[in-house]
């Protein structure tokens, strides 16, 4: 059975929710100065996966899942939503956040050895 879900659009620096695509471009760039590509007119289509629902009432049985503003895709959460900025869309992401984004991965990587 397809999972119902929702699809947010927050700001992977900070998590700021926005209403639309367009208005997390914009808030990214205002706010962090990452400029994200426009998005082709492309929509979610329910599939096999998942069924995709527009609702603001919240529901055991409706999953939110974060959006790309850019690219046809969603994340369970606000770190792997970053994770695919940074790994997938490297050029877009200005040179100070990618060395804060480094810092943030070494020094979780050592607490975690520890």
């Amino acid at each position: 059975m397809a999972k119902l879900v929702v699809i947010i659009n927050a700001c992977f620096e900070c998590n700021q929710r926005v209403a639309q695509p367009q208005s997390l471009r914009k808030y990214l760039v205002t706010k962090h100065s990452i400029t994200i590509p426009d998005r082709t007119r492309a929509q979610w289509h329910s599939n096999n996966n998942f069924t995709y629902i527009k609702t603001t009432t919240a529901h055991d049985s409706i999953e939110e899942q974060l959006g790309c503003p850019a690219y046809l895709q969603h994340y369970s959460t606000v770190q792997e939503l970053k994770d695919h900025y940074y790994s997938d869309h490297p050029g877009i992401i200005p040179p100070m956040h990618r060395q804060q984004q480094h810092r943030q991965s070494t020094n979780n990587d050592d607490s975690e050895a520890v």
